[in-house]
């Protein structure tokens, strides 16, 4: 019993299982992009532009796209692409410094299944997103502060408030004066 679920922990935490969320590729195939994707699609468009946006779509899909360095341009290409989608892609990847797999664009919003799974086609995530100069130099500075951190000199300085003697205060007397028995009473009686 023992065994088992050490092997089951085992299993669990190998990075094979890690490795298995990382990768990224399309969602569906081209064939089915086209059914779903032109299936709702009526005879009141001229089928020369269709098929000419037919033969762009695929050409776009036979070479992907960068997620990570593609422009607002770039994302509106596609056609199921709107602007508000365009922007949220952008504004999520510049507020995560880059998508780290294509499995992150169901965090994006505005983003529904489809769009998703379309969008898989003709884009891709296998590099990182070039950085910002702002967000460069904000790596330096914390980069600055743990160096200062770790190899600076440090001084620790501490102050305890303990007197070291005793206040005379109170105390009994030995040999009861009248005054004393007078405040003795009055304590007593309140």
């Amino acid at each position: 019993m023992i065994k088992q679920l050490c092997l089951l922990l085992v299993l669990l935490l190998s990075p094979s299982c890690m490795m298995a969320q990382i990768e990224d590729k399309p969602y569906m195939t081209w064939d089915e992009f086209v059914q779903t994707y032109y299936e709702g699609e009526n005879g009141e468009e001229d089928e020369s532009l269709l098929e000419e946006q037919r033969e762009r779509l695929q050409v776009l899909m036979q070479h992907p796209m960068q997620i990570n360095r593609l422009s607002r341009s770039d994302l509106l290409q596609l056609p199921f692409i709107d602007e508000t989608q365009a922007d949220s892609i952008l504004s999520y990847r510049e507020k995560r410094h880059g998508f780290l797999s294509l499995g992150e664009l169901m965090l994006v919003n505005g983003m529904d299944y489809f769009t998703r799974s379309y969008l898989s086609l003709f884009v891709r995530c296998d590099s990182a997103m070039l950085q910002s100069e702002a967000y460069v130099q904000r790596m330096r500075e914390q980069d600055r502060l743990i160096a200062k951190l770790v190899r600076g000199t440090h001084e620790v300085e501490t102050r305890l408030n303990i007197p070291l003697y005793s206040r005379a205060g109170y105390k009994d007397v030995e040999n009861p004066t009248a005054t004393n028995i007078i405040r003795v009473m009055l304590c007593i009686m309140l």
